[in-house]
């Protein structure tokens, strides 16, 4: 089925950057369109978008049978379309932070919980849970088994933050309790 005239610049850009594409889906993910690439074709579909304008608006991971599916959302006039691929959950994706940089967080987020791997990521630090698990657990595959512990999770003492340096930069730590509920933290002006 052909997309609505929103996304035909992704179209025509992935026709004039040699791209093949499969026939977009449009029922699996209605109202988005859904195309669905090898995992060698993610970072490449995503330039492509970032040429023909597109707007990055998400990113999530599910664990099936094979391994693990990946899926990102791009908007264009108000269509959307979704991206997906399946990897093994030892193999990796190519990121698209460098293309996308919102997708950083997202793509870190989603190795701490489901386990993916991703080539060429900008910044391997855990994100989630710093010292909630080790490093080879996944909390969201369904093979994880939770056993709670009667001592206290410990503080990430060593934790990789990235600095903030410069004429004017003040970093102020907010916490241990901050506005009510939320969690303190570190703010940089």
């Amino acid at each position: 089925m052909k997309a609505n005239n929103n996304l035909q610049p992704y179209l025509d850009t992935c026709a004039a950057c040699g791209l093949t594409l499969p026939p977009l889906d449009s029922g699996s993910m209605a109202p988005a369109f859904a195309l669905t690439a090898l995992p060698s074709q993610w970072r490449e579909l995503a330039r492509a978008a970032k040429l023909a304008k597109m707007r990055w608006c998400g990113f999530w991971v599910q664990e099936i049978d094979t391994g693990l599916e990946a899926f990102s959302c791009m908007e264009l006039g108000g269509s959307y379309l979704i991206i997906r691929t399946k990897t093994g959950t030892n193999e990796p994706i190519p990121s698209i932070a460098s293309i996308f940089p919102s997708a950083d967080r997202p793509e870190r987020h989603a190795h701490d919980l489901l386990g993916i791997q991703f080539e060429n990521q900008p910044d391997n630090r855990r994100w989630t849970r710093h010292k909630a698990w080790n490093k080879t657990d996944f909390p969201l595959r369904a093979d994880f088994r939770f056993i709670p512990s009667a001592n206290p999770i410990p503080g990430d003492h060593d934790y990789p933050f990235v600095p903030g340096y410069g004429p004017g930069v003040v970093e102020i730590p907010v916490g241990p309790i901050h506005a009510g509920i939320i969690e303190p933290g570190h703010f940089r002006f």
